[in-house]
């Protein structure tokens, strides 16, 4: 049975200016066509500039409901992966690229995005105690290698999944759930869970929690290196990768999905240049991106939603509260590990301030769950009564900025000698823009003098794994909508996005205590109590500061086609990121 669940930003020079160019070939009419080969074109050598684009040859019409198979697509990523295990990274930007060669058990519907399907599981079922889970294997999947995919593979990877080493960001949390994972047969695995749970399949469905050939691990090869054609299971394979500037694939002629992949293959071009970006989707140059993650800011999105042309062959999706923009403060070593340092700079940051001028409209003020998407967060209403989060007249509120100078006075800091810490930033979507609005937030309201680092992802990334940082900026992206995620990615001590490892023994005790209780009322109860004492306790100071919950918006062409019409974003943002649902129609858009 399938389970359905229901200030200036010209302060700032860009990053890595990727150099881009990208060819969308001809589709044919079947699945038996033979794509025209990819024409090169010279890689252009001034920093921002777009190269002619390729005229895209002519198709067959794709006719409704029918796809069309065929075709080279040109997408935009942000960044370089951090890796190529798909087990280990947390980043969108990660999965996007190093999770096209696999696929989970289960998966979230790319076409209906509240529903959870089959991927490898061809079916499953769950007894009457709501504790075992039984899983049945689609027959005659192979590896790429020509390898039987089996049951062995399946309890190897939940067994990886659940392990510490190699430590995961956002794969396996569903590890505290599960009891044992045991093969019946070669096309039938087993799970037991510790207590019924409802996240378990959501947690389950998500992008991160891919299944990997037991066979190769076991042989000693390192899956996290980059090597072309991986032996996977998935739609695509990876044939070619250049640091910073692209990588391509190839599609899965075996793929076990009959008919798919669609796409001949993807070349992934990586922009970090918001006006490259931007030339790039005006001339198709690429037409999508590969997660719902682009550079572009909301007011760019607006001036693109503003061009009738423009809009005649993109669409414009949104997904809402897919991540929180957050501070990381080290409170390993001074000076956060003062916890009077921690709740002065809670204090004195101005959330409004990002959300009217960041997200104009599209964002709302972070909380560990939303209101939005979240049946368990507390209302905003409420939040927005508390110390740090309470305004008057439109401005902070002037106690909250007074106990902040008081804490700070408290601990040694003043004018004369004032509180000094680097705010380590990612040179990636808005978080250089973000650090520069929180200095000048500190500066001007507390005894502080704050150095900006800016410095790429994946050594941001690396700093604040090793603790190497005082102050860092960073997301943290929800993967199902429930306390036992996003809540334990942030303020727990082995989440994911908690990178200084702050504990509390109360916070930890309550979160257990909710993730057990069956009882749906006294749930919400234990899980509103977290909630109150991370955002309104005088006596915590988590290591984390969220400000926003951010909307990822973002152009997708018109010739981007599914079974259900139109592209159709996910709801969440590590879902359905394989593209082996997707077709391109040249002739829609024109």
């Amino acid at each position: 049975m399938n389970f359905r669940h229901p200030f200036n930003r010209h302060l700032f020079l860009s990053g890595i200016i990727a150099l881009l160019v990208a060819v969308i070939v001809g589709c044919g009419a079947s699945a038996t066509a033979t794509p025209p080969p990819d024409t090169p074109v010279p890689m252009p050598t001034a920093a921002a500039a777009v190269p002619t684009a390729v005229p895209t040859q002519a198709a067959a019409p794709a006719q409704p409901g029918n796809a069309v198979s065929g075709g080279i697509v040109p997408m935009q990523g942000v960044d370089n992966p951090s890796g190529w295990d798909p087990q280990r990274y947390g980043r969108a930007e990660d999965i996007g690229v190093n999770g096209l060669a696999y696929n989970q058990l289960v998966e979230y519907n790319p076409v209906k995005p509240s529903e959870i399907i089959g991927d490898l599981a061809e079916s499953w079922d769950v007894g009457p105690d709501a504790l075992t889970y039984t899983f049945r294997l689609h027959p005659n999947v192979k590896w790429t290698d020509g390898e039987d995919f089996n049951a062995d593979d399946v309890v190897f990877s939940l067994n990886r999944l659940m392990a510490p080493d190699p430590p995961k960001a956002k794969a396996g949390l569903f590890s505290d759930l599960v009891d044992t994972v045991t093969k019946i047969d070669d096309h039938t695995v087993e799970v037991k869970l510790k207590f019924a749970a409802g996240s378990f399949i959501p947690f389950l469905a998500v992008d991160f929690n891919k299944m990997l050939p037991q066979h190769v691990l076991e042989a000693g090869v390192d899956i996290n290196a980059y090597v072309p054609n991986p032996v996977g299971t998935g739609p695509f394979s990876i044939v070619d990768f250049t640091q910073g500037v692209s990588s391509e694939y190839v599609k899965n002629q075996d793929y076990f999905k009959e008919g798919r992949p669609y796409f001949d293959g993807i070349k992934v071009f990586i922009i970090q240049d918001k006006g490259t970006e931007i030339a790039a989707f005006r001339t198709e140059q690429v037409i999508m991106a590969t997660s719902a993650i682009v550079n572009m800011d909301i007011e760019d999105i607006e001036r693109l939603e503003a061009d009738a042309e423009f809009m005649s062959r993109y669409d414009i999706y949104t997904l809402s509260d897919a991540a929180t923009l957050h501070f990381q403060l080290n409170h390993n070593s001074p000076p956060m590990d003062d916890a009077r340092v921690r709740r002065a700079l809670h204090l004195a940051l101005d959330r409004q301030e990002y959300t009217a001028f960041f997200g104009r409209g599209r964002w709302e003020i972070a909380t560990p769950m939303s209101e939005r998407s979240n049946s368990y967060a507390l209302p905003v209403s409420e939040i927005l009564e508390y110390p740090g989060f309470r305004q008057v007249d439109g401005k902070k509120h002037p106690d909250d900025i007074a106990e902040a100078v008081s804490l700070l006075n408290e601990a040694g800091y003043t004018d004369d000698n004032p509180l000094q810490f680097t705010l380590l930033t990612a040179n990636v979507i808005q978080f250089p823009e973000a650090a520069q609005v929180a200095k000048g937030n500190w500066e001007s309201r507390l005894p502080v003098e704050i150095t900006l680092e800016l410095v790429d992802t994946a050594t941001a990334v690396d700093r604040m794994l090793s603790h190497q940082f005082e102050v860092a900026t960073f997301g943290a992206g929800q993967t199902i909508f429930d306390p036992d995620d996003h809540f334990r990615m942030v303020y727990l001590g082995d989440g994911g996005r908690n990178f200084a490892n702050w504990s509390h023994p109360k916070i930890e005790e309550l979160f257990f205590q909710q993730q057990s209780e069956p009882d749906d009322a006294k749930r919400r109860e234990i899980v509103n109590e977290m909630q109150r004492l991370v955002l309104n306790s005088s006596d915590i100071a988590p290591s984390v500061i969220e400000y926003s919950w951010n909307a990822f918006v973002g152009p997708v062409s018109k010739k981007v086609r599914t079974d259900a019409g139109p592209f159709v974003r996910a709801n969440g943002l590590y879902h359905s990121l394989k593209h082996d649902h997707e077709w391109y129609d040249p002739n829609m858009g024109q």
